[in-house]
This record gives structure tokens, sequence and C-alpha cells, in this order.
């Protein structure tokens, strides 16, 4: 394959540069042997006006999260790579899927489709441009055409996602269990900074009916109950995001999803049964739900920047994460911080409260010293309120012991003097610095010496042959070289006064 970047001619914007970049909803692949071909067309998107929104790699799939991002996006765009391993689509199912999500939008679109992709599910249009990926100098012209026309219909919606958290609608039905369950979701929308509206739509036409669900931020709503499925339908094709809940009695603990909301695309990736929350009583809910919420919080990655765009393609293949982030309570916000910004480098973290991949209904105590084995880099958060907390001292002992085993690589982070021990393993210096610099400095780290840049091509954190969250249960083994954590160890011992604690 040729060189895709540094191509002459692509760096001169072709917009106006006073104009606010488009934010657009951008399908990709998260496949290692794609990633110079999402940096071309990258780079040409920037330049004519266009800001990529991407989703995080998360452990599990979220369509409403999903739903809100492409209801919150200008714009979609998707570069759908061909895939030989995939039957009937001969692309990611997931790409399918999301292709689908900016047609219910009806959202301005373009679909940027590598040759010999399966074209009945992506319909050759305007909005459609095939590719091959040897000769992509040869397309620049017509990709910029497109590009511009799409930029045409998508400008008047460049300030789409400036809201501020409204009002979510309730559909449940009168049963003594789902009013129990209404009281748990109320507090935890509240909690989240949502208000709770009862939505009662048999009295409505269907005028006024799609005027009230339109200006809800999402709709929770029960598909196990036959007539408020028909509803919850309407909101589907009202493109309305929904989180759809399935009451499952204890005895039917393996009650079937309703064939509307079994998308086939979902079902060839393995992920159809994440599109519902499935609940037995109110303690799970209230478990499940919050989790659920949480996501829906989280902040989009937009790229501020084209140089944000290229370090997040350029993180991809890369040797990188579980990062194991340790820290006290007091460092919460530093700690959110980071995580953040290791997710949009695509960078797997776990963080016992912004990223637990802990799941619902384990004892979390036995499981910490699991979390922090299965890591390939222990990052404590070291401060006087560190040493303080038990669950602190007790990651550390385990990481460390593990650090001198070489089983994982463990980088202090001094924010302050302390009192506690001394540490024997050398580490980087935060004192003094703002929270921002502290981000900025411990993520640069962690991506310049310990994600080595051409290293082995090791799948993304999304499994190598999808391009979505794996699905909760199956088997996935990958081989792939181990890293040289020989190397990295002597770079980290490397002497360096400005780094002493």
């Amino acid at each position: 394959m040729e060189q895709l970047d540094g191509i002459p001619g692509t760096s001169g914007p072709a917009s106006d540069p006073g104009l606010l970049h488009i934010p657009t909803y951008l399908c990709h692949s998260y496949r290692p042997a794609d990633r110079d071909v999402n940096q071309y067309f990258h780079d040409l998107c920037w330049d004519e006006g266009f800001a990529f929104t991407v989703d995080s790699p998360l452990r599990r799939l979220s369509t409403t999260r999903l739903e809100m991002m492409m209801r919150s996006s200008a714009a979609f765009l998707a570069v759908v790579t061909r895939r030989e391993d995939q039957p009937h689509y001969r692309c990611s199912p997931y790409m399918v899927y999301e292709h689908g999500l900016a047609v219910q939008a009806h959202k301005p679109r373009l679909v940027l489709l590598e040759r010999n992709v399966s074209g009945s599910h992506f319909p050759q249009s305007q909005h459609t441009l095939v590719f091959d990926r040897n000769t992509l100098r040869r397309s620049r012209d017509e990709i910029r055409a497109k590009l511009r026309l799409l930029a045409a219909e998508s400008r008047a919606y460049v300030n789409i996602g400036n809201r501020a958290l409204g009002d979510v609608g309730l559909l449940l039905p009168a049963t003594t269990r789902h009013r129990a369950a209404a009281e748990v979701i109320r507090e935890l929308l509240d909690e989240a900074g949502y208000t709770a509206v009862d939505l009662d739509l048999d009295d409505l036409d269907s005028a006024r009916m799609a005027t009230q669900l339109d200006r809800l931020d999402f709709v929770v709503g029960e598909i196990g109950d036959p007539d408020l499925a028909q509803q919850m339908a309407y909101l589907q094709g009202r493109f309305v995001p929904s989180i759809k809940l399935q009451h499952q009695p204890p005895t039917r603990p393996s009650a079937s999803i309703p064939r509307l909301f079994l998308d086939r695309s979902l079902e060839m990736a393995g992920s159809a049964g994440e599109a519902v929350l499935r609940w037995s009583d109110p303690d799970q809910l209230r478990r499940e739900l919050r989790e659920r919420i949480r996501e829906l919080s989280e902040s989009r990655s937009e790229f501020a920047t084209k140089d944000e765009g290229t370090a997040y393609f350029r993180s991809l293949g890369q040797i990188r994460g579980p990062v194991f982030v340790s820290n006290a309570g007091a460092d919460n916000g530093l700690a959110r911080g980071i995580v953040d910004r290791l997710r949009g480098y695509n960078i797997r973290p776990f963080h016992y409260m912004y990223e637990n991949s802990i799941r619902p209904g384990e004892f979390w105590k036995n499981e910490l010293p699991r979390k922090v084995a299965e890591s390939r880099v222990f990052v404590p958060l070291i401060s006087q309120a560190y040493w303080k907390s038990d669950y602190c001292r007790q990651e550390f002992e385990t990481a460390l012991e593990l650090h001198r085993q070489r089983k994982l690589l463990m980088v202090p982070c001094f924010l302050g003097q302390s009192d506690g021990p001394e540490i024997e393993v050398h580490g980087i210096s935060l004192v003094d610095l703002r929270d921002a610099e502290r981000i900025e400095r411990i993520v640069a780290y962690l991506d310049g010496e310990l994600l080595v840049p051409g290293g082995p091509d090791v799948p993304p954190t999304r499994a190598a042959d999808r391009d979505g969250p794996s699905p909760r249960l199956g088997l996935e083994i990958t081989i792939a070289p181990p890293p040289d954590y020989d190397d990295l160890y002597r770079r980290l011992k490397r002497p360096d006064q400005n780094d002493k604690p």
C-alpha cells in the first residue's frame, strides 16, 4: 500500500478558517491495519471543516449512548473498510448498525466504502463513495467534492450538541413491581441531573405524541409489556433515545427479547442482548441502571485540534493498557481527567469509580487484586491521602510485588509530599503543577514511553474481529508478540533529576 500520510496538497483548509468545525459522528475501524486509511480521511475531513466525534471503547455496548451521540452530531461519516472474515456484510456489523442509526436520525451523511464491501447495506447515491485504499491519491478530488457537499448540508447544525440536561420520560406499566422500579429510576435520574416525567401517550394523537417525545433527552421504558412495547417501538421510529427495560420474573429467567427490538447487525456481532436491560428486582435495577446512566453522562471525544485526531489514530495498534489508576478519594477529580484522556487515546483504563469493569454482584474487595494483576501499567497518584486509604495500600503492595516480578510496570506519580513509606520505584514528580498539566504529563509519558510506537500490532481494546464492545459471553484467544518489558524497565529506570519525588 502506498504511503498515505504527508500527501502534498492536503494541508490547506478549503473552508473559511473562521468557521467552527462541524461536529461529525465518525464510524471507523479500530484495526491496526486500517489506521493509515483512517488517518488519510481524517486529514482531508479536518481540512474541509469537520471535527470527528468518536466513542471510547466501553466494556459493553450502550445503544442509548450511541443514539444520543448521533442525535447531537451535525453530520455522520463512515469509513467502511473491508473485512474478509465477516460473512454477509464483508465489513464490521457495528458499521452497518451505526449507519442505520444515521439513516433513522435523518443525519446528513457520507459513507466512504472500500471496494468489495457488500453494497446492499449502504445504498450507493450522493451519500456514498467507493474507494480503493491502494489508489487513494486518485480519488482525492472526488472525496473533497463529497465532503464539501456534506459540509453544505450540515453547517447549519454546528451547535446542535449545545444543550442542558433536560427531561427523561418514563413509560412503565401500573404494576406494584414497576411502581417500586419507578422510585429507583427517579432517584438515579435526579442524582445524574435529569428530571423524570411520567408519559401517558394513550390519549394523544400522533402529532402531539411526536411533539411531546422529541423534546425529551431520552426515555426509560418497559418492553416486556405488550402495550408499552408498541409505544417504545414508536419511539424507536422517531429516533428518541431510550433505555429499554425488560422485567425477568425469577420463574422465567430467559425470556426472549421482542423481535421489534432486535437488530440483525447486532445479532451478527453477538451483542443483541446488550441493547436491553433485564432486571428482576429493584436492587438489581439500581445497580445496572446507575451504570447505564453514568455512561450517558460521559463526555464524547471530539477532536479540538488536528493533532488530537492524529494522536488518536496513531494510538490504534500500539501496545497499550489496561492502565490501573490508583488514588485516594480526595484525588478523584484528577483521576477522572486521566481516565477521560486515556480513553481519548483508545487506552483502556481501570478506575474504581470512573471505569470499573467489576461486574455488578461480584465481591469487589476480592476483585481489586485481580484487576491490578490484569493490568500492564499501574499508576498510583501518591498524595498525603493515599497512604491513609487501606484500599490504596493494598493495591500498591499488590502492584509492587508484580512490578518486582516484571509482570507489570509501576509508574508512581507524586502529587506532593507525604508521610508514606519510601518508594523504591522511580516515578514522576507532579508537585506544584495544576491538574490539567498533571494529566497532560502522565498521559504523554504513558503514550510516549510505555505505549511503544512501532510496536507489534496487537488488537485494540475492542476485539480484533469487531468494531464494537465485546459481548459479555464468549471466548477469544489472541496470540501476539509480548512487549519487551526489559527495554521498558531500562527506560523507566533512567536517571532524571527533575522527576525525583
